[in-house]
């Protein structure tokens, strides 16, 4: 005879429902991953309508004619700045060049006036760049000469030259050249 075992049906079932829950897992996971990929697909669309709305919104503000107005302005503004400031450059190179002009000058000047005899009167001085050109009135021929001896001892200046000298009356008018050997410095530094 045959023994009946009474548990199989019952264990039939226990391996169906062991299959069925093991196939469950991949798809459980397979939907998951999809409903993943859908919400991030949604909410990436939702981005894109949201920049999509915020780009047309700066289109038409772009294209409003007081906004291309003060943009024009703007950089009207921006070009006379750039102007300015290449200017800033060039007046700030002009103000060095003209303080160095001025101390040179002036150390000439105080240079030159502490070498004039007496009955020697300075007239007219013009410095351009290293060149000298004095024009002056004196009493005596010798007043003129003493005048160019004393800026030869000096040896700030090279072709010291007397390039005019005529009578007038009781005085001499004359005109002495000469040029700047270097830069000289101020006697007030020394």
């Amino acid at each position: 005879m045959r023994d009946f075992n009474f548990f199989m049906p019952y264990q039939q079932q226990i391996s169906e429902k062991k299959t069925s829950s093991s196939n469950i897992i991949p798809i459980a996971v397979g939907a998951g991953v999809a409903v993943i990929c859908l919400a991030l697909a949604g909410f990436n669309y939702m981005n894109i309508m949201s920049m999509n709305r915020s780009i047309s919104e700066l289109d038409s503000k772009m294209n409003n004619e007081e906004f291309v107005s003060d943009v024009g302005r703007v950089q009207g503004k921006i070009d006379e700045l750039n102007s300015l400031k290449k200017d800033e450059i060039i007046f700030g190179s002009l103000k060095i060049f003209v303080d160095i002009q001025s101390k040179v000058n002036e150390s000439v000047v105080r240079l030159i006036a502490s070498q004039v005899p007496d009955n020697l009167y300075l007239m007219d001085l013009s410095i351009v760049q290293d060149s000298i050109d004095i024009k002056g009135r004196a009493n005596s021929e010798v007043a003129i000469a003493q005048f160019q001896h004393n800026l030869r001892l000096t040896d700030e200046f090279k072709n010291i030259f007397v390039s005019d000298m005529n009578k007038e009356e009781s005085y001499y008018n004359f005109n002495i050249k000469f040029d700047a050997k270097g830069a000289i410095e101020d006697e007030d530094k020394q």
